[in-house]
């Protein structure tokens, strides 16, 4: 993986070398204007004078050597400057000038704690500049490319280490739970059943229905990967360390592989990484708080696709093992769906390499194509073949003229850019565009071009596909230009170069630090756990009501249990649902009236009503000769789960038992040669052995139950068994 295709060394006397320099530090001051928030001073100039320290310790040490060496007289044949001198120069000269700008102000700034604090040394620009000019005169005596990566992997240890350790002790090991995450749970709980079919039955909501919900939300990465552990072990115990070992351990090696592949030795692997544990404020909130960790473990794989691509592209491998991982890196980003337009970037980038093609890699990238829709075919079968519970996805955003539009989405962009790691922003986003590297502008500067356009313009089509989350995968294809950037600096050990190199190290330092901070729950995205009254309710269920009964949540259900999902409910308990926030809910929701709610519960066999709105509190008392209160559970909000008066039948004709489970109902009948009609709602794709046979009956207002012809037969199963 040596680094083949550098540019080889320019001399200093070359105009076009300062030209670049001059060319960066143009752009970045221009970036920085743009990235100020409204009202922002262009620069903190209180805090410049801690800047002063790193630079006098460097002019010390950089003085003495010289000296020593006895070249105090500057002849510029012993110490050439290099291309790569210059553009540490350009490039940290705007990083530095962007961390004491009026940015850092935003609360959203990546950095915590950055200028605002009790205390000085609290202050996170006042530890950078100190660690800085402490690390000046250590440096001076580590002169060995071999010093650089032992360095790297030592911060890159350490910040695993201490990112696992505050997670910790912030979660206990409790599960996550807040928003989206109880979702994650109930898919994943789901997954280890049902693995490898990706589209389900699922009699514990809603009576059973037919659901996609593993091929549209970006889980399938994150249950394969760690399949054994989800069959093996309880899910909501196992949630929280695979989250912590998929986003401390796997995303920094897929960065570190990927800066390998494309030519990058050890340091810039070890650099990668660092970054990749955080690349910016807007990632964590999408994990942390919006709940979405099967779309956040799906994006990173970009860096390994475009890796991958850059190695075919550029540095002529063909070899099995990277055609397999491109395959798999694609596979992986493409299970979450909005990342199919990601994708349709890469052939524009091929484009952009077009005086690289031949027929080998044409050949090459073709075979490689083929598999990936063959891999593939299930998930896009899986949501187009299911196009009623997705259509919402394909709404465009009314209401909004164009130019409305394009505002919003630069906006957007632009608090995204001020969250990002400014490492990224200025040595990966602008950085790129300078590297002595062929093909770095064609393939990784081309990509993140296109995402950014998506992030900003992506709502022009549909808010629905999330498109504004494509600065996370700019982002993280912005690791790689930045790891090798920062390669370069620290394994170049000329003297001029010592601050180049201290700030550096500083700069992985106060991510580290700064991880450890947001991993421990200090940062603006807080994540929540399981609320201790989820226990409570799914003790009391899982006690007080039987096999066979069915509970209803009344009212909006999504965000009612302290703002998450209630869907993991029939994983804590064993019991079946219903409410009507779930997709292919059987019938309207019913608004408040008495007949129409009753009738309903009778439909669907329903034991037990929960309610967390006060208006339907007061209208299930109302009607207190069909609803007992039972149990009320104190919180915000107050739970209280009312009793049905009525007696429960799972059998709308014959009688039995029957238990629902993914994918499966065990029936068992009272009467084997009596017909009998299953209050569980019909799908094809249901099968039973014969000689029993089952069909659509229907029971009115547009539903349709399981009919079962037994024919003798007073035990058998019904299972779902169709692939796609």
């Amino acid at each position: 993986m040596a680094d083949q295709n550098d540019i080889p060394r320019v001399d200093v006397s070359n105009w076009r070398v300062w030209f670049a320099g001059g060319w960066a530090i143009v752009l970045e001051c221009l970036l920085i204007v743009i990235l100020l928030p409204q009202g922002s001073s262009l620069v903190h100039v209180e805090h410049l004078w801690m800047l002063v320290p790193p630079v006098i310790s460097f002019l010390v040490i950089f003085l003495w050597l010289l000296h020593r060496t006895g070249a105090a007289g500057g002849d510029k044949q012993e110490m050439p400057v290099e291309y790569r001198q210059v553009m540490a120069w350009s490039l940290l000269a705007g990083l530095v000038f962007y961390l004491v700008s009026g940015s850092v102000s935003d609360p959203w700034f990546y950095f915590l704690q950055w200028i605002s604090g009790r205390q000085l040394y609290g202050l996170g620009l006042f530890l950078f500049c100190a660690l800085a000019a402490l690390l000046v005169p250590v440096l001076s005596c580590c002169r060995s490319k071999i010093s650089a990566w032992v360095i790297v992997f030592g911060i890159l240890i350490w910040t695993q280490i201490t990112a696992f350790n505050q997670l910790w002790q912030a979660t206990g090991g409790h599960a996550l739970y807040g928003n989206d995450h109880a979702n994650c749970l109930y898919r994943l709980w789901i997954y280890a059943q049902t693995f490898p079919r990706l589209i389900f039955y699922d009699p514990l909501w809603n009576a059973g229905a037919e659901t996609p919900s593993l091929v549209s939300t970006g889980i399938i990465p994150l249950g394969t990967i760690f399949l054994p552990l989800w069959k093996l072990f309880q899910t909501d115990l196992m949630y929280t360390p695979v989250l912590a070992c998929s986003f401390i351990i796997v995303v920094p090696f897929l960065a570190g592989l990927s800066a390998r592949l494309v030519g990058g030795g050890w340091s810039a692997a070890g650099c990668a990484a660092i970054l990749a544990l955080g690349v910016s404020q807007y990632f964590f909130h999408l994990f942390f708080v919006a709940g979405n960790a099967g779309a956040c473990f799906a994006l990173p794989f970009v860096m390994l696709a475009v890796a991958c691509l850059y190695r075919v592209l550029w540095l002529d491998c063909f070899a099995n093992s990277t055609g397999i991982m491109l395959v798999f890196a694609l596979v992986m980003l493409l299970a979450w769906p909005p990342s199919a337009v990601i994708v349709i970037l890469l052939p524009l980038v091929v484009v952009f390499s077009a005086q690289q093609l031949s027929l080998r890699r044409v050949s090459f990238l073709l075979l490689c194509v083929v598999s990936i829709i063959a891999i593939c075919l299930p998930f896009i079968m899986g949501v187009l073949g299911r196009i009623e519970s997705m259509d919402f996805v394909m709404r465009s955003a009314g209401g909004m003229e164009l130019a409305g539009l394009l505002s919003a989405g630069l906006g957007r962009l632009l608090e995204q850019l001020r969250q990002a790691n400014p490492c990224l922003i200025f040595l990966g986003v602008i950085g790129v565009w300078f590297l002595p590297k062929k093909g770095m502008m064609a393939v990784f500067g081309a990509t993140m071009a296109g995402l950014g356009l998506l992030a900003g313009c992506g709502d022009l089509g549909s808010q629905y596909l999330q498109l504004s989350h494509a600065s996370i995968p700019l982002f993280f294809v912005a690791v790689i230009p930045a790891s090798l950037w920062m390669e370069k600096w620290l394994e170049d050990v000329a003297p001029r170069m010592l601050l180049v190199r201290a700030m550096v190290i500083s700069i992985l330092l106060m991510c580290a630090i700064n991880i450890s901070l947001i991993y421990g729950n200090k940062g603006p995205s807080k994540y929540t756990l399981m609320n201790p009254d989820v226990d409570q309710v799914a003790e009391w269920m899982g006690k007080y009501t039987s096999d066979g009964s069915r509970m209803l949540f009344v009212g909006s259900a999504v965000h009612q249990d302290g703002g998450v999902c209630v869907n993991p409910f029939p994983m804590l308990v064993r019991r079946e649902m219903m409410f009507s926030d779930q997709f292919n809910y059987p019938v309207e929701p019913v608004q408040g009236n008495e007949k129409s709610l009753f009738d309903y519960i009778n439909l669907f066999n329903v034991s037990f009503v929960i309610a967390c709105h006060d208006q339907w509190k007061t209208f299930l008392l109302l009607n207190n000769e069909h609803y007992k209160v039972v149990k009320s559970f104190p919180g915000i909000p107050t739970r209280t789960i009312f009793r049905v008066n009525r007696d429960m039948n799972q059998f709308v004709k014959g009688g039995g038992k029957v238990k629902g489970g993914i994918n499966e109902l065990a029936v068992v009948l009272d009467d084997p040669l009596e017909e009998a009609v299953l209050r569980y709602v019909w799908q094809d794709g249901l099968t039973a052995k014969e000689p029993v046979e089952i069909y659509p009956f229907d029971a009115g207002k547009d539903v349709k139950f399981i009919g079962v012809k037994p024919h003798g037969k007073s035990s058998f199963r019904i299972k779902y068994k169709k692939l796609l």
